[in-house]
Formats: C-alpha cells, sequence, structure tokens
C-alpha cells in the first residue's frame, strides 16, 4: 500500500491528494508511509453506503440480473 500510495503521490507532485479509504488492515498497518501531499481520509467502520464502490454493485445487479 505504500509503494501505491508512494506513486500516486509521484504522478500528483503539484497538488494535494485526500485519499479516502476504508478500514482494511493493510490501509491502517503501523509501517504505512503517507506521502507529504496526501492524507488520508477512513471511513467509520460498517458503513458500505459511503464507499462509492458499493453502489457499483448495485448498478450492475440492476442493470444485469
Amino acid at each position: 500500500m505504500s509503494m501505491f500510495l508512494k506513486t500516486v503521490a509521484g504522478r500528483h507532485r503539484d497538488e494535494f491528494i485526500v485519499m479516502v479509504m476504508d478500514q482494511v488492515g493493510w490501509y491502517i498497518a503501523q509501517a504505512l508511509k503517507v506521502p507529504k501531499n496526501m492524507q488520508i481520509l477512513f471511513l467509520p467502520p460498517y458503513s458500505p453506503e459511503l464507499n462509492p464502490a458499493e453502489h457499483l454493485w448495485d448498478d450492475i445487479r440492476d442493470r444485469s440480473f
């Protein structure tokens, strides 16, 4: 995850990034290195309604099944 954050921050060096993530264990590991031009905002636990990816599944189910 630290490598991913570093890559994203490197591609957007002149911007400040607020990354919204759920609280999966490897996202909140003690060794996670957050770049200086980035802030992590964690979703509250058990809040799928706030996670945009969860809405994709609703749309796919409605259109495809």
